[in-house]
């Protein structure tokens, strides 16, 4: 150790840059000081909790988007499924994450996504259209018209749902039916 420190005093060093090196050298021993906090942490709100929470689940919603608009659907999958755990009550990311599964042709997760998107709130519009696509994708025009149904008597449905509920009824050979629900 000592013919190390001997072969640095060795060096002919500008003056300056000794200087340097040992105020660098303090710091980085007052940084490593710091590191070991004295006193416990300060709490956080359940308002900082939720905060941080939306803004991480708004990051993967981003990366999940940005995913699947270059075809990478598996991973988009994977980032809709962090952004429904990070947020536990909005139904957008799990309904994302339902699409994306459809498309895989993952119908039983699909539905098990969007079933978690509409128990998050039943009149998404989104989660409704996304359900009434998987519905009647798999032969089940009637399921998806029982689902949609529920949000049709809300002032404030979608006009996404009529449209699916229209599609459900021309599935199911109702034409008439079908264009009201158009219009």
């Amino acid at each position: 150790m000592n013919s190390y420190l001997y072969s640095l005093e060795s060096i002919n060093w500008p003056q300056n840059l000794r200087r340097i090196l040992l105020i660098a050298g303090c710091f980085a021993l007052l940084g490593l000081a710091s590191c070991t906090p004295d006193r416990p942490a300060a709490p956080v709100t359940d308002e900082q909790s939720a905060a941080t929470q939306s803004e991480r689940a708004t990051n993967f919603m981003r990366l999940g988007n940005n995913l699947q608009s270059k075809g990478d659907l598996v991973s988009a999958a994977e980032m809709f499924r962090r952004a429904a755990r990070a947020d536990s009550r909005s139904p957008l990311p799990p309904a994302a994450l339902g699409d994306v599964l459809r498309r895989l042709k993952q119908y039983t997760e699909a539905e098990q996504a969007f079933r978690e998107a509409l128990d998050r709130n039943p009149y998404s519009g989104t989660s409704l259209q996304g359900y009434g696509i998987l519905m009647v994708e798999q032969g089940h025009a009637d399921a998806a018209i029982a689902a949609l149904s529920v949000a049709v008597d809300e002032e404030a449905a979608d006009h996404r749902v009529y449209n699916m509920l229209g599609i459900s009824y021309d599935t199911l050979g109702d034409h008439a039916q079908a264009q009201s629900q158009y219009l």
